[in-house]
């Protein structure tokens, strides 16, 4: 069934085949998509930050005393070098997503104007 509504096609003559065309629900899927590698990353700074105080540097005065063989060990070596980058990444990732952002904010006022302004 087609509704109109000055001249307008509403949600209920939408084909789904075509929710990637549309404008809007594909900048929601790029955003659900950066939110989700976010959070991965978000999560492993996390664990990996707990998991090495935990494992490398234990509270107590034998865990103080055993830190620095601690530290070089291929297991807290490892840890430490997933915190690392992951905290990297996270730091890019907004770098990338203020570039992504104007990129789309750029565009859509292009494409606002150019209705505007027909040449």
């Amino acid at each position: 069934m087609l509704i109109r509504l000055f001249n307008y096609e509403t949600y209920t003559n939408m084909n789904l085949l075509n929710v990637k065309d549309n404008m809007f629900f594909s900048f929601i899927i790029q955003l659900f998509h950066m939110i989700k590698f976010y959070g991965f990353w978000m999560i492993v700074h996390y664990a990996t930050t707990h998991i090495y105080s935990y494992m490398c540097t234990p509270k107590s005065i034998i865990g103080f005393i055993t830190s620095p063989l601690l530290a070089i060990s291929p297991v807290c070596r490892a840890v430490d070098w997933m915190r690392t980058i992951s905290i990297y990444t996270i730091e890019n990732m907004w770098y990338i997503f203020g570039i992504w952002f104007s990129t789309h904010m750029t565009g859509l006022f292009r494409g606002i104007t150019q209705r505007i302004n027909p040449r």
